[in-house]
This record gives C-alpha cells, sequence and structure tokens, in this order.
C-alpha cells in the first residue's frame, strides 16, 4: 500500500471508519490519555498519544510511525497543538486536543464529507463495530500496512 493510502479517507466507508478511530481516540475511558485544565479543556500530550497510538493500531509499531499517524491526524483535522502549531512532536511537553467534542463529532465529519474525501488521507481496516470500543486493544484496530 503507497503512503498516499496510509490514514486516508477514499469513500463512504473509510469515512465511517475515520469516524469510528476519532471516537476511539477520544474515549474518555480507553482513549488516549488526558489530563483537564483548570477551563476544562482536555489535553493530551504527543508522547501520550504516540504510546496510544503503538499500544492500539496494529502496523505502528515505532514512535516514528507514531508520529507520521500523529501529524496525519492533525492534517485531518482531529486534534490541533494548543499554541497553534501544525506538527505532531513525540514528546511530553507538546500538548494537543481534540478539535471537536464527541457529540459534535458526528455532525461535523458529515458537513465536511467532500472535503474530506478530496483529501489524501489513506485508508483504515476495522475489527470491531463502533459500539465495542470498550476495553479496546491492538488486536481490534488493525492499520493497512505501512510503507515503513
Amino acid at each position: 500500500m503507497d503512503h498516499e493510502s496510509v490514514l486516508g479517507v477514499q469513500d463512504t466507508e473509510s469515512l465511517s471508519a475515520l469516524q469510528e478511530y476519532i471516537a476511539a481516540l477520544s474515549h474518555p475511558d480507553t482513549g488516549i490519555p488526558c489530563q483537564e485544565l483548570v477551563s476544562g479543556i482536555k489535553i493530551f500530550t504527543g508522547s501520550s498519544a504516540a504510546h496510544w497510538f503503538i499500544k492500539n493500531m496494529e502496523g505502528v509499531s515505532s514512535m516514528q510511525n507514531a508520529q507520521v499517524v500523529g501529524q496525519r491526524l492533525i492534517s485531518l483535522g482531529a486534534f490541533i497543538e494548543i499554541q497553534g502549531g501544525t506538527t505532531f512532536v513525540v514528546s511530553s511537553t507538546a500538548y494537543y486536543q481534540f478539535c471537536v467534542t464527541s457529540q459534535s463529532r458526528k455532525v461535523q465529519m458529515d458537513q465536511d464529507k467532500r472535503q474530506v474525501r478530496s483529501q489524501s488521507l489513506g485508508s483504515f481496516s476495522h475489527r470491531v463495530p463502533p459500539s465495542a470500543y470498550q476495553g479496546l486493544s491492538r488486536y481490534d484496530i488493525h492499520m493497512a500496512e505501512l510503507p515503513w
């Protein structure tokens, strides 16, 4: 599989899979561990995200792979760097937050469907239905073979 198809949205099925991945990433119990700021905003570190990618996504087995996945998810709009940067860094001092709440995520993704599909972001492959994210493990998510 070529680099352009990694983490991309090629069709309606892939868009649905992308929505499921974002839900898994931001799940309060099984997603990327977040810290809550005094203002109530939940943030996470690049290091926490990278460890989550390695633990929960097949084909992501190194920090280098995790950095590429994080960068693609930033490009996709799944989360942002809180200082306004556009680069994903695997670091305990780089902070990120999800762009939308879980409740509004599906609505926003449906509205942006055409724009997201036009971007080259890759593909996802799932082994579990969206309702099965409790206790998610690396064997429940399968990421297509990575080009590294």
